[in-house]
């Protein structure tokens, strides 16, 4: 779906999956796997030999799991340090638990946004069921959670 979207607006971009992040000067977030990201393609044959991520992702999707702490306090952290304007959980088994979430304990999209103006940091929003999750990545699309659920059984 996101390919799609890169496609339609005719970007430069991909989406890669569970890649590591190598950015130059941004150590803090080296090693980190994001399930799903939305990157500039590599723009020299050096770079396409390359492994990793080697630029500040556009979008990044974490699925939690087990581990839902890293996504919160650990990746949250090397994301934010990173840039990255865009940063979402989904919490597709509601595991996260109610202290952490602002709309309680069940399955949802929890989206972080990079703050332009004023304080250091992230906006945080939480999607549930059918409600549409705006995405600044990519504007015109229509995504809710019960979507990425069903399109998590087959792929994003």
């Amino acid at each position: 779906m996101f390919s799609d979207e890169i496609e339609k607006l005719g970007r430069l971009w991909e989406t890669v999956r569970n890649t590591a992040i190598r950015v130059p000067g941004r150590y803090l977030a080296d090693g980190r796997r994001p399930d799903l990201a939305i990157v500039n393609l590599p723009q020299s044959e050096v770079e396409q030999q390359e492994k990793g991520i080697k630029t500040t992702p556009h979008m990044v999707i974490e699925i939690a799991s087990s581990n839902w702490k890293d996504d919160l306090r650990d990746k949250i952290f090397a994301y934010l340090h990173l840039q990255v304007p865009e940063y979402w959980i989904v919490d597709y088994a509601g595991q996260i638990p109610e202290k952490y979430c602002e709309r309680g304990r069940g399955v949802k999209t929890i989206v972080h946004t990079l703050r332009t103006v004023g304080r250091y940091g992230y906006d945080k929003q939480e999607f549930i069921g059918d409600e549409v999750i705006p995405c600044q990545t990519f504007e015109d699309l229509q995504l809710t959670t019960h979507q990425i659920l069903q399109l998590g059984k087959t792929s994003l």
